[in-house]
Order: structure tokens, then sequence, then C-alpha cells
């Protein structure tokens, strides 16, 4: 299975970073390939695409490269296709959007914690910001309980309690 890590409704979209992470979780039992997809609705054809293996199920990212920026106040939509190998190969495709914001009143102290500078995006609907912040901090220190819980919580903020 494949799930995008975005809320369910289209409220929370967004972004501040011109190079965000795109999180998506998959459900495999054997090694399988993706590939991403970044689109403008203004070109024809993708502005970014990536192929990835995938070892095992879990959480999936893709930092945006930094010769890819968001421009703010365009919504782009992002697709990740997983290559489901078994009795007759067929691709599973999940889409999603974002749009970059400007948000100045999120100017956050260097010392701020990450649960911290989460619950500001979150409650300000920006929640690619709020769950990289929270990945990201539950990847450098996997024991830290409480950044694990607040991103439990944001999952099930989002509709996500399976992952």
């Amino acid at each position: 299975s494949l799930t995008l890590l975005v809320p369910r409704i289209e409220d929370g979209l967004f972004t501040t970073a011109a190079h965000p992470s795109f999180f998506w979780h998959v459900e495999t039992s054997t090694p399988i390939s993706a590939r991403f997809i970044l689109s403008d609705p203004k070109t024809a054809d993708p502005i970014y695409t990536q192929s990835l293996n995938i070892q095992n199920s879990g959480i999936s990212q893709i930092d945006l490269p930094a010769e890819v920026a968001l421009e703010p106040g365009t919504r782009y939509r992002w697709t990740v296709l997983v290559a489901c190998n078994g009795s007759g190969s067929q691709e599973v495709a999940a889409r999603s959007f974002i749009e970059r914001v400007s948000e100045p009143n999120l100017v956050r102290p260097p010392l701020s914690s990450s649960i911290e500078q989460a619950a500001s995006y979150a409650a300000r609907g920006i929640w690619y910001d709020a769950l990289s912040s929270l990945i990201r901090a539950s990847q450098q220190d996997p024991t830290n309980d409480a950044v694990n819980q607040e991103l439990r919580s944001l999952l099930l903020q989002m509709n996500q309690p399976q992952i």
C-alpha cells in the first residue's frame, strides 16, 4: 500500500520552504521501485522527477534539490508511482498538492525545539513543515519519546493512525 503523508482535507497543503521534503509511507514485503514527480500546473512537462528503490516498509522521503525551487503562490502537484511486482506488473499512484506561502510570523529563534516549531506550523495549517520538523527530529533522536509522541499525534490529526 502507498499513503502520502498529507492531511485528508486540502486545507494545510502548505510549506514555507522553497525546497521542501515530501513524505509517504509504503507497506511492502519485497524491494520495489518508485518514482516521484513534481508538476507545475502552468507547464506540460514535470519540473522534477526522481526514481528510487524502496527496500522495505516505512516512511520514504524526497528532498527537493537546490536547483528546483517552489515559487510562492503556485499550487504544485506531486505524485508518487510505485511499481508492484507480482502476478502482472502494475503501478500504484498517489498524488497531492503543495503550495509555498510566506509566513513572517513563523520565524523562530534557533533555540526553539522541533516540537515548538511543529506546533507553530500545525497551528497555521502548514502541515508539510510541521511534519518535516518532527520526522527530522525523530530521525536524529529515535528514542526521544516526546518527539515520537508529537509525531504520532500529528499523524492522527492528518488521519493517518496506522503509520
